[in-house]
């Protein structure tokens, strides 16, 4: 018999903040990006963040230790090769298929979470994403927004 548990509300206080962010560029050339301009220090994590066995996001993280703050950009598009039924005209053939970290946020490219309590900050640095030429458009997600709570939560 499995156990359930329940996240309580109060556990979602000191929530990560979330960033939108809405760009052409690839992951890598984003994280360089936001390093540049920003002054953070993000890189590829390990292993990509993976919400089942099939589905994975491209993560990159910094965790900076003067200000106690942990940067994380992961992008929110992801596309897995799945093979047609063979009840399908096209029996065998490999078709993409495209899945999202935030489904909610389908329109949005990229997530940065920001675990901090400091609003300056990150008024700061969303400024300062603005800025770049290859960012279309950058905004702050709240949290009642977000639906894929366990997603976020990493």
């Amino acid at each position: 018999m499995t156990k359930v548990h329940n996240i309580a509300a109060d556990c979602y206080e000191d929530a990560p903040k979330l960033i939108a962010i809405h760009s052409p560029l690839e992951d890598y050339a984003l994280a360089y990006a936001l390093n540049y301009r920003c002054g953070l220090h993000l890189k590829r994590m390990e292993h990509d963040l993976h919400v089942n066995t099939k589905l994975s996001f491209p993560a990159f993280e910094w965790e900076d230790p003067l200000s106690d703050i942990r940067w994380m950009l992961i992008a929110n598009k992801s596309s897995v090769e799945e093979k047609t039924p063979k009840s399908n005209l096209f029996t065998g053939q490999a078709s993409l298929s495209t899945h999202y970290f935030m489904k909610e946020w389908k329109d949005v490219d990229y997530i940065l979470k920001v675990e901090t309590e400091d609003a300056f900050i990150l008024a700061s640095q969303v400024k300062a994403i603005r800025t770049l030429s290859s960012i279309s458009t950058v905004y702050p997600i709240a949290p009642k927004t977000v639906t894929s709570k366990k997603n976020v939560i990493l």
